[in-house]
């Protein structure tokens, strides 16, 4: 109950109003299922004993069957139970559809939700989880979860034609048939408990190794190229082949219990029929006691699969159980999200930020970055250089509103930053050294946007940012047949110095007000990294622009130079920095 009550908490109002309406027609399913097996009584009765039209008829006592001739009445019960069966079949497809209509928008829904969260989520919260954790729970997790959804509706649906099944036995059979379905009651629940904490095990296997395995896949791609160069793929492939080993050993084992219940079920069937049968052999009412029996094996035969359906459905929850506690303590489940694009906002001006006694630690044992005093003013172009692993990417961070300062604060435009800090972050752009780009077109690359939403005005607009950024030498090489351009993925098919341009371009097509460059040049040629420090002094009347580089000859053209040394930034003469 617990766990179910913890699943309802993840569904929204109209999901809820859903999930009711399946109950609903699973009351359905069920009463059209016990009909239309106990219709088959009668039917096999008059099969066997042909004077038993006229205790039918008496029974029923109703005008239009009485006048039935004798010799038609059969044909009469079978169109009625061709009829109970086909309504059951057709009250089966609507709760089918139902059902996984509201398993796939659920799904949808959660997917959703999740990845909005995760976007959502400051630069810490990708610093503490690996990201293939993410992308299992945005994948694996949420499919899983959608197994036990329906496990839950299989169970409901399957403990009401069982219940149905049996109020037609208890009221058409004998004592010992009753005894022989509590007989099944009861061995169904001993494999329920004796396999319950066996899938729970599984399932936080199954979790943690899947995990495993996307971050050993991940890694592998991303260090492509070394593992061909240093001959690493046995160092992979080990590593891969123990948590996929471990994550298949639980599917092994959980799959293989799943299977148990219908073959001890169906063994458990045939001894009672056995025994029943060498009981029907000296019984005197032999043609009644064959109706009963041949009723009785038809009702246990629809409650093997109804009780394997359970047992099933029960492992796949319990399987599933460490997926649904992770979701349901993500309360933001609850939550919808709106983002809106960063060039929808034109109405923020930058002036200044200042950093006043700023302090940063993810441990106060060690101290990154203490007693910060920092101005940032409009149109200025700042060099910032240090040490590696000196604070340099925290302070940018920092600057960019990624992190929050552990003491002192952070102003921009002499308000706080907390206040503005979402137009403020709409008005930057970072190049990193490593710029990652979509596996799509330059024009996309540029605009961050699908190429099917983006105007003729749009590609103007990514033609003049290319061309600020000076991604051909030519202004009018500009073409569309460029912006089309396919970049491959990570932009394998263009030049280290284009890829730096497109990074450039998104700021200018943004209209973005600050710039920042973290060592955006180090990988280039010297000659490519001054051409593009050349096209940013160019526009530094009409754009802030902070470079972070070891390069001290690229602050040739900086208006302001700061060293990051002992966990502070100083400020260094220009002419003196050599």
């Amino acid at each position: 109950m617990k766990t179910l009550s913890n699943f309802f908490k993840i569904l929204n109002y109209k999901e809820k109003s859903n999930f009711i309406f399946l109950i609903f027609m699973l009351t359905i399913v069920a009463l059209s299922e016990a009909v239309s097996i106990g219709s088959l009584i009668p039917l096999i009765k008059v099969i066997l004993d042909p004077q038993y039209i006229d205790t039918l008829k008496q029974i029923f006592n109703l005008g239009i069957i009485n006048q039935i001739p004798n010799e038609k009445f059969v044909i009469f019960i079978i169109i009625t139970v061709f009829i109970f069966f086909s309504i059951k079949y057709i009250f089966l497809v609507i709760f089918y559809f139902a059902l996984h209509k509201f398993t796939f928008n659920l799904r949808y829904r959660l997917q959703k939700i999740t990845f909005e969260t995760y976007l959502s989520k400051d630069l810490k919260f990708f610093k503490d989880n690996n990201t293939s954790f993410l992308l299992r729970n945005l994948t694996t997790e949420i499919d899983q979860f959608s197994v036990a959804i329906s496990s839950y509706l299989v169970i409901i649906s399957e403990v009401f034609v069982i219940l149905a099944l049996i109020s037609m036995v208890v009221f058409f059979q004998t004592t010992k048939a009753i005894l022989v379905l509590v007989a099944l009651l009861i061995f169904s629940i001993m494999c329920f408990r004796i396999f319950r904490e066996r899938s729970s095990k599984l399932g936080i296997e199954r979790k943690l190794n899947i995990g495993n395995q996307l971050k050993i896949i991940n890694d592998a791609f991303g260090l492509i190229v070394d593992v061909i160069l240093f001959k690493k793929q046995n160092f992979f492939v080990n590593k891969f082949k123990a948590f996929a080993k471990k994550t298949n050993s639980s599917m092994f084992r959980h799959n293989f219990y799943k299977s148990l219940p219908r073959i001890i079920f169906e063994w458990v069937f045939l001894i009672i029929i056995i025994f029943m049968l060498l009981y029907l052999i000296d019984d005197e009412n032999f043609s009644n006691s064959l109706a009963n029996i041949t009723f009785l094996t038809a009702v246990i035969f629809k409650l093997i699969p109804s009780f394997n359906k359970i047992f099933v459905s029960y492992q796949d929850i319990r399987f599933s159980l460490p997926v649904l506690q992770e979701i349901n303590q993500k309360f933001f489940l609850r939550k919808e999200f709106i983002f809106k694009d960063s060039k929808e906002n034109t109405k923020f001006e930058f002036k200044n930020q200042k950093f006043k006694n700023v302090f940063f630690f993810y441990d106060e044992k060690e101290i990154i970055l203490e007693n910060l005093n920092f101005d940032l003013n409009k149109n200025k172009f700042i060099g910032i250089f240090g040490d590696s692993g000196g604070g340099k990417t925290t302070f940018i961070n920092l600057l960019l509103g990624l992190l929050r300062p552990k003491k002192g604060e952070i102003l921009i435009n002499d308000i706080k930053s907390e206040e503005v800090l979402n137009e403020f972050q709409k008005n930057v752009s970072y190049v990193p050294q490593d710029i990652y780009l979509i596996d799509s077109d330059i024009k996309e690359n540029v605009a961050l946007t699908d190429g099917a939403e983006l105007s003729y005005e749009n590609f103007e607009e990514i033609k003049i940012a290319l061309n600020k950024a000076e991604f051909v030498s030519n202004k009018d090489l500009i073409t569309n047949e460029i912006l089309n351009r396919k970049v491959g993925q990570k932009g394998i098919n263009l030049s280290g110095g284009q890829l730096q341009r497109v990074g450039i371009a998104r700021a200018f097509y943004r209209k973005s007000q600050i710039l920042i460059l973290d060592e955006a040049t180090r990988s280039l040629d010297q000659t490519t990294e001054e051409e593009i420090i050349k096209t940013l002094v160019k526009k530094k009347n009409d754009i802030t622009i902070i470079m972070i580089s070891h390069n001290k000859n690229n602050f040739k053209y900086c208006d302001e130079i700061y060293e990051i040394k002992n966990r502070k930034i100083i400020k260094q003469d220009n002419h003196k920095l050599g």
